[in-house]
């Protein structure tokens, strides 16, 4: 698990490094090099452009706003941070328990909205995932403080989201987002609109796609890595579907909106989950985090 967590990060940051324009990294401090190689939110890179002041362009992010800077962690920001780190452990606790006690049975790559005997279980490996990832993400806190960097959340409320295309871009894994950002959106719309300049919408559509194709990809990649018995195929399909949905939301953004909006969104990523959550349900990967000790078995007693 270390190792191939190792490999997934490594091979991340030889990615980012070739897709850098020389510029950018010219004149950086060792503290920056340093910043860059260990931070994911790419704060390092924010800070060199804004210190040059048009020496590079920095394009913002969808995140932007939700780096929380180090002299604003004070006692109440750690106190919420705690209040949210027990509610994410007690709901974690209640998802592991359920699937301990009742198992993870569905064979099929898509989810009957009608049936809530296969709606429950995806909604409960949702909150799994979604709180896992949060609880994990944890040790960046006392790193970020030492070195003097912002901390940005894993996820922005994700369950919130208005549209499909609100959940995968500014609410759901910054980490991963903000890296297909970098690597591949911002280049292929640079790309296409020096080819395509009069065509801003479809240039947006087609970098989309290629976008999730690419985030296709990794999570194969990862699949391959962490549960090598699960099928890469699966977990492709999921992100494909997800980036036509995202398009076909974005034709249609006159009648998808609001509640409806919500709605559309979560009915897709339930509909389709079991094409990338059921791998995780069934390698158990998920329950290698420990939960809070007697919690689990309370639960299970109770359920």
């Amino acid at each position: 698990m270390i190792k191939g967590s190792l490999c997934v990060f490594l091979k991340w940051r030889v990615l980012e490094v070739a897709a850098m324009e020389r510029k950018q990294a010219r004149g950086w401090t060792g503290r920056e090099y340093v910043l860059f190689l260990v931070d994911s939110d790419h704060w390092a890179l924010m800070h060199a452009a804004v210190r040059k002041q048009g020496a590079v362009k920095f394009k913002q992010s969808p995140w932007q706003d939700k780096w929380v800077p180090r002299e604003k962690c004070d006692r109440a920001f750690y106190y919420k941070m705690m209040k949210e780190a027990v509610a994410h452990a007690v709901i974690f606790a209640f998802t592991t328990a359920y699937f301990e006690k009742y198992g993870y049975h569905h064979d099929k790559w898509t989810v009957s909205l009608l049936d809530w005997r296969q709606v429950l279980p995806h909604l409960m490996l949702g909150f799994m995932l979604y709180t896992q990832l949060q609880l994990t993400y944890l040790w960046r806190l006392p790193f970020n403080y030492a070195l003097g960097i912002p901390y940005l959340p894993m996820h922005d409320a994700p369950y919130l989201s208005t549209s499909l295309r609100d959940f995968w871009s500014k609410r759901w894994n910054s980490r991963i987002q903000m890296r297909l950002r970098n690597l591949v959106f911002q280049p292929c719309i640079s790309t296409l609109a020096l080819a395509y300049p009069n065509h801003a919408t479809a240039n947006t559509r087609i970098a989309s796609l290629v976008t999730f194709f690419a985030s296709a990809v990794y999570h194969m990649y990862c699949v391959a890595v962490f549960m090598p018995r699960e099928s890469i195929y699966s977990t492709a399909t999921f992100f494909v579907v997800q980036g036509v949905a995202c398009v076909a939301e974005s034709t249609l953004r006159s009648r998808i909106h609001g509640k409806f909006g919500w709605c559309f969104a979560m009915g897709v990523l339930v509909w389709s989950s079991p094409m990338f959550a059921g791998s995780f349900a069934r390698s158990r990967v998920l329950h290698s985090m420990p939960a809070i000790p007697g919690l689990v078995e309370l639960f299970k007693s109770v359920i």
